[in-house]
């Protein structure tokens, strides 16, 4: 009897028990919020229970990367909300070579992006298809291993020049400096070296006046 009594008051409590989402009117912002729920609990029962596929792909979806479980992720039956499931597990794992099965072009270049700067791999960046991404990839890791020569694969003339100015200062590099051909970031470059290194003779670098004196002033400002 007493038994009894017990499971009658948990289900007296649980129907008791507020849905918070049921305070949206709107099915969508609903069933976003019953998928959050889900995600937050880490919980694939509750993403189960969302009604609406899109919602409930993405909710698997998050769970996969979170949990950097790949069977999850095949699970998923929305081919982008798919792909982004094995994109977050590979960049989760720096798992450059997964990056190969992604069908989506658009994770697929997140993917080789993302793990090719954070593990300094330019053959990564080589297969990302868009050319920002790629560019951006190529920049970061010559900037992170201080290798200019990979600033010649930046298929945009003045962010390559950009890529080499990066590198020269942060080497201190006023060698370097000369060999950038556009005029502003050159001096630039050797201007911003003889101010970090406080010394003026790096200036006899450039041969323009104005600019010269410029460079001298910023390496004889105090700090």
């Amino acid at each position: 009897m007493r038994l009894l009594l017990l499971f009658g008051m948990l289900a007296l409590l649980v129907a008791c028990t507020p849905d918070p989402c049921k305070q949206f009117s709107s099915d969508t912002d609903r069933q976003n919020c019953y998928a959050d729920t889900a995600v937050s609990a880490h919980s694939l029962e509750l993403c189960a229970q969302v009604t609406d596929q899109k919602f409930r792909d993405q909710c698997t979806a998050e769970i996969g990367v979170q949990t950097m479980n790949k069977s999850i992720c095949a699970s998923v039956v929305d081919d982008k909300r798919r792909n982004f499931c094995f994109a977050g597990v590979a960049q989760e794992q720096l798992a450059g070579n997964d990056c190969y099965d992604l069908t989506n072009s658009y994770w697929s270049d997140v993917c080789f992006k993302n793990i090719g700067i954070a593990t300094n791999n330019i053959e990564l960046c080589h297969e990302v298809d868009e050319g920002v991404d790629r560019n951006e990839c190529y920049n970061k890791v010559a900037v992170n291993t201080t290798t200019d020569s990979i600033c010649s694969f930046i298929d945009n003339s003045y962010e390559a020049q950009g890529c080499k100015f990066r590198v020269y200062t942060k080497t201190q590099n006023t060698s370097g400096c000369l060999t950038i051909e556009d005029f502003g970031l050159r001096v630039t470059c050797i201007s911003r070296i003889a101010r970090l290194q406080q010394n003026e003779s790096a200036c006899d670098l450039i041969k323009e006046s104005e600019p010269k004196s410029f460079c001298v002033e910023r390496a004889n400002a105090s700090s």
